[in-house]
């Protein structure tokens, strides 16, 4: 029995030059944008990384520099417990020991008075900032109290000038005290706005 031989399309097997609509992988080709936008982006990150010499000289001085202050400092502690006896020693140790037991000390009043003050400057209605907070907040409540005392008197009196400034312009008295309502803050704004407007509409007249 014969066998039928089957004719072999070799034009299948041919490279696909597009001219069948076929051209390019378009998978290929965004792939490779990718790639190279991948490569570009790696290359900008590493070049915002970069250091100069100078700036890694400085770097590397710093943290010598400290590296050895520290290494002079447990020099010098060795040195000093050596030449002590062992009562000396004794009270050294208490001395450092009461030393690190009053700046945790220290350190609570200075939070415990953050909070204190954080509550006066809140009753004033002025939000305390770390900023706020750190020039305010002393080692003491009877200091911290006249400290923020002496601050909100400085707020109260920026909110005169402000509220002389705008009473100019409005050309009424505006009560600074909370008893007025919204309804009246915004009459006064509208009506701060006409005047605004006038003023501006009759220099341009002029001008003209």
């Amino acid at each position: 029995m014969k066998r039928k031989k089957l004719g072999m399309n070799l034009q299948f097997f041919a490279e696909d030059t597009g001219s069948n609509g076929g051209g390019d992988n378009p998978d290929n080709t965004n792939n490779g944008e990718i790639v190279e936008k991948a490569k570009d982006e790696q290359e900008t990150n590493e070049s915002d990384k970069k250091y100069s010499d100078e700036d890694v000289n400085k770097i590397i001085d710093a943290k010598f520099a400290k590296w050895k202050a520290e290494q002079q400092k447990e020099q010098d502690e060795a040195k000093k417990l050596a030449e002590m006896d062992d009562k000396e020693k004794t009270d050294y140790e208490k001395q450092k020991l009461q030393e690190e037991v009053d700046n945790l000390r220290r350190e609570k009043t200075l939070a415990e008075m953050a909070k204190t003050a954080t509550s006066m400057l809140a009753d004033k209605g002025v939000q305390a900032s770390e900023g706020i907070l750190s020039f305010v907040v002393k080692e003491s409540a009877e200091a911290t109290s006249e400290s923020v005392k002496a601050f909100v008197e400085l707020i109260d009196a920026e909110r005169e000038v402000i509220k002389a400034d705008f009473e100019k312009r409005l050309g009424s008295k505006l009560p600074m005290d909370g008893t007025s309502n919204m309804s009246d803050v915004g009459g006064y704004g509208k009506k701060l706005a006409q005047k605004t407007n006038n003023d501006t509409t009759k220099q341009t007249y002029f001008k003209n």
